[in-house]
């Protein structure tokens, strides 16, 4: 797999420990985990009330969880202006959904 432009734009070293909090914590297996990279915090306080999750650990995660969402937002438009395509929010989600998955790919790759 070829992380290169992974690197180039986002802050892999934040969402690296970001998703060993994430794991930590327990709300979700890794292999679900791409979407916590782009949810933000409101949405994943939703998510532990729910799951009847808190911890330190949570609480650590929730507290970067807009920073998360704001890397990966603005490593999905720099690759779409790269590509030349305009940032719509159709675009941007798909990304997101496209670029979170390789990112946590690359992380539990790492990791075995």
């Amino acid at each position: 797999m070829d992380n290169t432009e992974l690197f180039r734009n986002f802050k892999m070293k934040f969402l690296k420990e970001y998703l060993v909090k994430l794991a930590k914590c327990g709300v979700v297996n890794m292999f679900q985990a791409a979407p916590y990279l782009w949810m933000g915090k409101s949405r994943m306080e939703l998510d532990f009330r729910y799951n009847n999750v808190e911890n330190d650990i949570c609480d650590e995660v929730l507290d970067n969880a807009d920073e998360a969402q704001s890397i990966m937002i603005n490593g999905v438009i720099k690759i779409l202006e790269k590509e030349g395509k305009e940032p719509e929010v159709d675009k941007i989600n798909s990304y997101l959904r496209k670029y979170s998955t390789k990112i946590v790919m690359g992380y539990t790759y790492l990791l075995s």
